[in-house]
């Protein structure tokens, strides 16, 4: 894989929000006798979480957390957890990381 920096700040960006560039290495073979196969990589786009867990599910999560922070009285933490959320899902990354 590439390694100058754009490339990094890409597999980055795509790490968090979830989703990874997968390598695979495929055998093309020759279109001549009396040349060798060659190995291609490709590249495709993959979620990191699993799609097919139905216990995966990110907003019941929220929810759930939601609910607990009412339950014990945590009016502060629940307020953080609200603009945590709002921030990452208007790409302010740096103030969510904070």
């Amino acid at each position: 894989m590439r390694q100058d920096t754009g490339w990094i700040k890409l597999v980055a960006g795509l790490h968090i929000d979830g989703f990874e560039i997968v390598e695979t290495e495929v055998r093309v073979p020759a279109r001549r006798s009396w040349r060798t196969d060659e190995v291609e990589i490709v590249r495709s786009l993959s979620k990191i979480y699993p799609v097919d867990v139905p216990a995966l599910d990110f907003n019941e999560a929220e929810s759930e957390i939601a609910l607990l922070l009412d339950r014990h009285s945590l009016v502060t933490t629940k307020g953080h957890l609200r603009q945590a959320i709002q921030n990452f899902t208007n790409g302010n990354r740096a103030v969510v990381n904070s």
